[in-house]
């Protein structure tokens, strides 16, 4: 009962190919035993032989299969360099001036404002960029910023004092400047 679920997931899969080619009175004895090995219920065994007969693969490969990619890759190169010419702008801003700045760009295409990514520019990357929210140009975005920005350095604290080593800092007081304060406080002060 107290097994874990990928074993609980082999062993019905190890019992799924006997079970399919067993007869009926088989097939009963294979869902008895699995019932008592497993801790499950018939109606979920039986539901469970059903599911790893089907599987062909393991059950830790069993997961969802990943989207198609949205925006193909020259999508996002494009993508890039309007980020570039519109300086930058977080995702929000960018999703708002995406059309002036393409209509901008396209007309200045001669002067280099494309850059390399005017190959990739067609009716397609058009459409796909001006379909485009802010968060999805925001994810898109993400790996360029940080290969930009590799090691964020704050601008309000240092992470290490540099001054630090530079100017001795007296851990201990010496005994003359001691004795002179001692004296100072003992003195009277009309004396």
């Amino acid at each position: 009962m107290g097994r874990r679920k990928s074993a609980r997931r082999e062993i019905t899969k190890k019992e799924a190919g006997a079970n399919w080619a067993a007869s009926k009175k088989a097939k009963g004895e294979i869902l008895d035993r699995l019932v008592a090995e497993v801790g499950r219920s018939g109606a979920n065994a039986r539901r469970q032989l059903g599911r790893a007969f089907k599987r062909r693969w393991s059950a830790h490969m069993a997961g969802r299969r990943p989207r198609p990619p949205t925006y193909d890759y020259d999508t996002v190169k494009v993508l890039q360099q309007v980020w570039v010419v519109a300086g930058q702008p977080c995702g929000k801003y960018l999703a708002a001036v995406m059309e002036s700045t393409l209509a901008s760009m396209k007309a200045h295409a001669r002067a280099g404002s494309f850059g390399r990514a005017w190959v990739r520019y067609g009716p397609e990357v058009h459409t796909q960029l001006l379909a485009m929210s802010a968060a999805a140009i925001d994810r898109l975005l993400a790996p360029v910023k940080l290969s930009m920005y590799p090691e964020g350095k704050s601008t309000t604290r240092s992470r290490r004092n540099q001054y630090r080593e530079a100017v001795p800092i007296m851990s201990r007081t010496p005994q003359s400047f001691l004795s002179r304060a001692h004296l100072r406080n003992s003195e009277p002060l009309n004396g």
